[in-house]
């Protein structure tokens, strides 16, 4: 790059000009899209960042192309928002302050498999990592994202956590991310390696502290989940089918979520096997385990409706994960436009009660989704994704805290 594009601040407008041979988006319909995330289901996010938006958008596909953005970017102080796959919900792509998006979804590639290890650039999708993982039979150890556009960069910088494993204990989760290459921001960019607890000091960084290029990860062999679709007529009956699941130390499952009616007939790929008062408990099992678990599903009366077995590893496969977690929500939202997601987490001990107690308490304004989870260690996590009536704004922390509230 020219000295003499440093020589001079420029304004972000300026720069295709200056870097021609770039992938620079200027449409102002595609720049204003790309300027925002998933931070729709919240409607007070929605308000605040309805008119935030970057100048430009530029979709490098190379380290080198990477750095002459970012230093042509830091010598004319030209904010900087990086994307993914724009799949988070709580505003990180969004670009408080103008200037360009640094849209990493081209900067997509698998680098290699060593051992038990894996290593790709930032913005390659997780079901791809996972495509190519699964050649070696290895996959990645935590519970990967739902959207099929999230990417590995974004994983780590908003989202990864110890909480997701599903191979790993606590302690090797938060040892799976093993390196990450980061490029600072300044005007002669640097590339340094930052390997195991140094690494981490990235995690959920947004990209505020640097951008990061590529991250090596400890893999763990592949399972091909068994993935179920069930239902019941009562909604207590699917709850404790989904509790008594991740309690027995036979059953390994990925995910479950407990979908109340009507979430189900509202969601376009559900809802011509369930009617309006049918629930459903979607579940990401091992394969081995079948058996037993038809066993517990005819003792809580639920019934099958579909199922399968993700033995087909290319990243185009449909997947129960894209109907679970906040595409629960986004395939709800389309229908019911009124309604907020928001986020709860409940104690395991005493989780069937504090869930009936928000029922109970919140009635028709509730339609509750639960999410349950067993750690490798044994651990419980129960977590709500409940969609509600969106009334006012001050209204919303005590629902938000339904689910951490002592109950007697």
């Amino acid at each position: 790059m020219s000295t003499s594009l440093l020589d001079n601040p420029v304004l972000a407008q300026e720069l295709p000009d200056l870097l021609p041979m770039l992938d620079w988006i200027t449409d102002p319909e595609r720049v204003a899209r790309l300027s925002y995330d998933h931070a729709r289901f919240s409607p007070i996010l929605k308000r605040d960042l309805a008119n935030k938006k970057a100048a430009l958008v530029v979709r490098p596909r190379s380290t080198d192309e990477i750095r002459q953005v970012v230093s042509v970017c830091a010598n004319s102080r030209i904010p900087i928002t990086i994307r993914g796959g724009g799949t988070g919900n709580t505003g990180q792509s969004v670009p408080l302050h103008g200037g360009i998006i640094l849209d990493l979804s081209g900067y997509n590639a698998f680098c290699w498999t060593r051992g038990l290890t894996g290593r790709a650039q930032a913005g390659i999708r997780l079901e791809d990592f996972n495509f190519h993982a699964r050649k070696k039979l290895l996959e990645l150890p935590w519970v990967t994202a739902n959207h099929p556009n999230a990417t590995l960069g974004g994983f780590f910088n908003s989202h990864h956590g110890a909480e997701e494993s599903i191979h790993f204990n606590a302690v090797q989760a938060a040892e799976s991310i093993l390196g990450i290459l980061v490029m600072t921001v300044e005007k002669t960019p640097q590339l340094i390696e930052l390997r195991g607890h140094e690494a981490m000091r990235l995690h959920k960084m947004c990209g505020t502290v640097g951008i990061v290029l590529e991250i090596e990860v400890g893999l763990a062999p592949f399972v091909p989940w068994l993935e179920c679709i069930t239902k019941f007529e009562a909604y207590d009956q699917a709850l404790i089918f989904a509790s008594s699941l991740t309690q027995s130390k036979e059953l390994s499952q990925q995910r479950i979520a407990v979908l109340a009616a009507p979430i189900p007939n509202l969601m376009m790929p559900l809802t011509h096997n369930f009617k309006d008062h049918e629930h459903a408990v979607l579940l990401i099992l091992s394969p081995h385990l079948k058996d037993k678990f038809q066993q517990l599903l005819s003792s809580c009366g639920g019934q099958w409706v579909d199922r399968k077995q993700s033995e087909t590893l290319h990243p185009s496969q449909s997947n129960l994960l894209s109907l679970m977690g906040h595409q629960t929500s986004n395939q709800v939202l389309k229908v019911h436009k009124s309604l907020l997601c928001i986020e709860c987490h409940f104690k395991a001990s005493i989780h069937l009660k504090q869930i009936k107690n928000i029922q109970r308490d919140l009635q028709d304004e509730v339609f509750m989704h639960t999410e349950i989870f067993c750690k490798p260690s044994g651990e419980l996590i129960v977590m709500g994704l409940p969609l509600v009536q969106f009334s006012t704004e001050a209204r919303q922390p005590a629902c938000v805290h339904c689910g951490r509230r002592q109950t007697k």
